[in-house]
């Protein structure tokens, strides 16, 4: 059984180099996204390339740990059909990070497993994901919550438009 509790982004670099231990997909921007390859292990981290930082979004036991329980918006949460753990912290199906642009990236939680393997290729206007905006530093800039198509691209402009606040500050 692993022991381990961390990874460290030169060891994330390092499995990256000689493709061990985690699936690893561009998010542009500089920002990498680390899921292990064992199912039963949750890890899942974002890395960024340019200042050397990892951030790790799940534990081994599939708990989120960037995010709070204010990071769910729980009035926006439409019922979903395979629902468990859409209002807790838990990470049981799967999640995509999707990329970056502008700073900003779109984190989708799904809750049907079959729909994390199958269909997030496909629209996205189905009852068993959520999704968050977050910045390169894990900021949740919007929370956990069903979107429409339409929501997501006027959310994403809205998360833009914080980063680039924060930036000017």
């Amino acid at each position: 059984m692993n022991k381990r509790q961390h990874w460290t982004y030169e060891e994330l670099m390092e499995c990256y180099a000689n493709d061990e231990e985690f699936n690893v997909s561009d998010c542009k921007e500089g920002m990498l996204f680390f899921a292990h390859k064992k199912p039963t292990l949750g890890w899942v981290y974002l890395v960024d390339t340019e200042n050397h930082e990892c951030f790790e979004l799940v534990t081994r036991q599939g708990h989120l740990t960037v995010f709070t329980d204010e990071n769910i918006d729980h009035d926006a949460i439409e019922k979903v059909s395979h629902g468990l753990g859409v209002y807790t912290l838990s990470n049981r199906s799967g999640i995509i990070m999707h990329d970056f642009e502008d700073g900003v990236a779109r984190l989708t939680r799904y809750y049907n497993y079959c729909e994390y393997l199958y269909g997030h290729g496909k629209e996205e206007e189905h009852s068993d994901c959520v999704h968050a905006y977050i910045d390169k530093h894990c900021n949740v800039l919007i929370p956990f919550r069903s979107m429409t198509d339409k929501q997501k691209v006027l959310l994403r402009k809205r998360a833009v438009e914080m980063v680039c606040k924060h930036q000017v500050h």
